[in-house]
């Protein structure tokens, strides 16, 4: 058996390359709640400037809308590169709060879509 395990490789996992765009830049400490949960939640890591895309396109109108949640802010849906699909945020005044967990965010995406088509009468 020998000879087999000599050119069977243990996996190791890769190391992420460092991005030089984050030499001088930080998370600030009011944002990392959202942060951990796009981490948790998506598996998505934001690289320097993204944050400020998503609060850019909240606040500029480019975000789909999801549900308004009264005085709580709102639920977003933002496509981020890497992310492979649509991540849900809860934004509150445009600014990002926490990433919604998926499960929750499909359900109400999907209330959304059919509260829109049941308000929409065929005309006779």
């Amino acid at each position: 058996m020998r000879g087999v395990t000599e050119w069977i490789k243990p996996l190791e996992p890769e190391e992420p390359e460092f991005d030089p765009r984050w030499l001088g830049a930080c998370i600030p400490e009011h944002n990392w709640h959202f942060h951990r949960r796009l981490l948790s939640r998506y598996g998505v890591v934001l690289g320097p400037g993204q944050f400020s895309q998503i609060v850019a396109a909240i606040r500029h109108g480019r975000a789909r809308l999801v549900k308004v949640r009264d005085k709580w802010g709102a639920i977003y849906a933002v496509r981020i590169k890497g992310a492979g699909g649509r991540v849900y945020i809860h934004a509150i005044g445009g600014v990002p709060v926490t990433a919604w967990p998926p499960r929750a965010a499909r359900r109400l995406a999907k209330k959304a879509v059919l509260s829109r088509d049941d308000g929409q009468q065929e005309p006779s």
